[in-house]
C-alpha cells in the first residue's frame, strides 16, 4: 500500500519554540497517521542531501505496515526526487553511505515476500539497494538465512568496497549460530557481491551497532551483548558494550567488554587524532567501568587506547533518562547528538517531554556548550551531519504540533531539520574542577578548588587511600600515587555540598 508523504518547509529563524540559542532554517516532515521516522542523513560534494526513513500506514485489513523511503534535497531543502520501497509486510530503512562511484548504498530490513523482497529466505532479511544520484535503482541484493537477520550499519572501505554489519539468528554461510543473536559482518563489492562473511558472539544475545575503519586498515565492530562465552568472554551484568578489533579479513584481533552491573548500550564510535577511539552510548550503571551516574540513564562517553583499555570515561545528563546517539570529530572538537528526558541539564531547560540534546566537549571532556531543541511534546534525534561550525542537519521523529511535526494524528512524524545553533555559550566557564595529567605516572594535579572541599580516594578494590585534606581556599591540590600500583583509582570530591567522582589512571 502506498504511504502518504507530507512535506512542510518552515522558515523559523529566531524561533522561540526551542532553545534561545537555536533557530530553524528549514524543516521537512514525513509521514501520515502512523509512526514515521527519518533514520539517516548524508550529503555529497555538491551539498545535496539524502534522507532515508520509514513511514507507517494501515493495510486494508487495518494492520500496520512500514514502507521505506529515500529522498534527495538541495542544500536549501528543495526536493529533487523521492522513492519508496515497499512489499506487503514491514520494510524499514536502516542506514546508507555515499560510494566513491557516486551511488547511494542503502541498507534495509524486510519481512515482505513480494516485489523487491521476493528473495526473502527467513522471517526477516537484510537487503542492500544501490541508487545512482538521480534516484534510479542500479542493483539490489538479499542477505540472510532461515530466521531473523537484521542490518545495523554500512561502511565504505578504503579499498573501495562495502562493509556491512548486522545481527543474525540464522546459520550464515555454513557458520553455525552460537546461541541467540550473533554479531554479523559482510564485506562486499559495490554491487553487493560477497567477498567474505563472518559471525561472532556468545551463546546469548549479541547486537551489532556500528562499524569503523581505522587508519591502520583494520576495523572496529561496536555492539552490545549479554553473552559471557566464546567470542565475548566477559560480562558484568545485563547488557554490556562490546568492541571487537578485526583485521581486513574479518579475523578477531581482540575483544573487550565495557560496563557495569546494569544495562550499558552502545550507539557510535569515532577514531581520534591520537589513534585511540571514542565510544558513545548510555548507561544505567554506576560501578565497574562507570564512575558516576546522575540518575536513571546517563549518556556515557569513553576513550580506549589501541589495545582496548579505557583511559578516560565520563557520564553526562541529569536526573531523567538521557542518551548519546551520535559523535562527530571536527577540527579536534567532539560534537555530540543525544536525546534527553531530563527537565533541566545544568542551565538548560527541556522544552517538552523529550528534547534533542546537542553539545560540544571542551578539551577536558566536560560539556563546554549545549542546546536542548524541541517542541512541546517528544522529539527524538537519530542522526546528524555538520554543515559548518554552527549549522547542523538533524533527523529523527517528533509528535509535537508546534516547532516540529505536521500535526496529523497523535503519532510520530519523521523529520529532517537544518538548525542554526548561533553562538555557543559556555556553561561552565569558570572554576571547573579538573585533574591533569590523567593518565599519569603518579602525580595528579587537582585544579580550580574553591570553598569547602572534602577528598576521598579509593583503589580498584574499594579500599580507601588516606589523603591529607586541602587547606581552605587552596585552588590546586597534588595527589601523589607514585608508591601505589598501576591501575584505576576513584577520587570523590565534595565541594560546597556538591559531589563529583573522577577516575584517576596511574600508568
Amino acid at each position: 500500500m502506498r504511504a502518504l508523504l507530507v512535506t512542510y518547509v518552515l522558515l523559523m529563524i529566531g524561533s522561540t519554540s526551542f532553545s534561545q540559542e537555536a533557530s530553524m532554517v528549514w524543516y521537512k516532515s514525513f509521514g501520515g497517521e502512523g509512526n514515521d521516522i527519518v533514520e539517516e542523513v548524508i550529503s555529497d560534494s555538491e551539498k545535496s542531501v539524502y534522507v532515508l526513513g520509514s513511514i507507517e500506514m494501515a493495510n486494508e485489513d487495518g494492520s500496520p505496515q512500514f514502507d521505506i523511503f529515500i529522498a534527495k534535497y538541495t542544500e536549501g531543502g528543495i526536493k529533487e526526487w523521492y522513492h519508496e520501497l515497499s512489499g506487503e509486510g514491514n520494510d524499514m530503512g536502516i542506514a546508507m553511505k555515499l560510494g566513491g562511484d557516486g551511488n547511494i548504498h542503502v541498507l534495509v530490513s524486510s519481512d515482505s515476500r513480494t516485489g523487491y523482497f521476493s528473495e526473502n529466505k527467513g522471517y526477516e532479511d537484510l537487503y542492500l539497494f544501490n541508487f545512482d544520484c538521480n534516484g534510479e535503482l542500479v542493483s539490489h541484493k538479499q542477505f540472510g538465512g532461515e530466521f531473523i537477520d537484521l542490518p545495523s550499519s554500512i561502511l565504505l572501505t578504503n579499498d573501495g568496497n562495502l562493509l556491512i554489519s548486522g545481527h543474525s539468528r540464522s546459520t550464515i554461510s555454513q557458520i553455525n549460530n552460537r546461541g541467540q543473536m550473533d554479531f554479523w559482518v559482510i564485506k562486499t563489492d559495490l554491487f553487493g557481491n560477497t567477498i567474505w562473511e563472518k559471525t561472532y558472539g556468545g551463546s546469548d544475545e549479541d547486537y551489532s551497532v556500528e562499524l569503523l575503519e581505522l587508519y591502520d586498515g583494520n576495523y572496529m565492530l561496536l555492539g552490545h551483548s549479554t553473552s559471557i562465552d566464546y567470542d565475548v568472554p566477559d560480562n558484568y551484568g545485563d547488557l554490556d558494550i562490546s568492541l571487537m578489533k578485526l583485521d581486513n579479513e574479518g579475523e578477531i584481533i581482540w575483544q573487550q567488554s565495557y560496563g557495569g552491573l546494569y544495562n550499558d548500550v552502545a550507539s557510535d564510535i569515532i577514531e581520534l587524532e591520537n589513534g585511540n577511539v571514542m565510544i558513545g552510548g548510555s548507561t544505567f550503571s554506576n560501578n565497574i567501568d562507570i564512575s558516576f551516574n546522575n540518575g536513571n540513564s546517563d549518556g556515557w562517553i569513553f576513550e580506549v587506547d589501541q589495545s582496548g583499555e579505557i583511559i578516560w570515561e565520563s557520564t553526562y545528563g541529569a536526573d531523567g533518562n538521557d542518551y548519546i546517539q551520535s559523535l562527530k570529530l571536527e577540527n579536534g572538537l567532539i560534537k555530540v547528538l543525544g536525546n534527553s528526558y531530563s527537565e533541566t541539564i545544568q542551565n538548560k531547560v527541556n522544552n517538552g517531554e523529550e528534547d534533542i540534546w546537542f553539545f560540544k566537549l571542551a578539551a577536558d571532556r566536560s560539556i563546554h556548550t549545549q542546546h536542548l531543541i524541541g517542541g512541546k511534546s517528544f522529539e527524538n534525534a537519530s542522526s546528524f551531519i555538520l554543515l559548518s561550525s554552527n549549522e547542523v542537519l538533524i533527523t529523527g521523529r517528533s509528535n509535537s504540533n508546534d516547532a516540529f511535526s505536521n500535526g496529523i494524528g497523535n503519532d510520530y512524524d519523521g523529520f529532517i531539520a537544518k538548525i542554526r545553533l548561533g553562538e555557543f555559550n559556555e556553561i561552565t566557564a569558570q572554576n571547573k574542577l579538573s585533574v591533569h595529567p590523567n593518565p599519569s605516572n603518579g602525580i595528579f594535579y587537582l585544579n580550580n578548588l574553591s570553598g569547602e572541599v572534602d577528598l576521598t580516594l579509593f583503589n580498584s578494590m574499594g579500599q580507601e587511600i588516606p589523603l591529607a585534606q586541602p587547606f581552605d581556599r587552596v585552588s590546586t591540590y597534588v595527589i601523589n600515587l607514585e608508591r601505589h600500583k598501576s591501575g584505576v583509582y576513584l577520587l570523590e570530591v565534595i565541594e560546597n555540598g556538591q559531589k563529583e567522582v573522577s577516575r584517576l589512571i596511574k600508568k
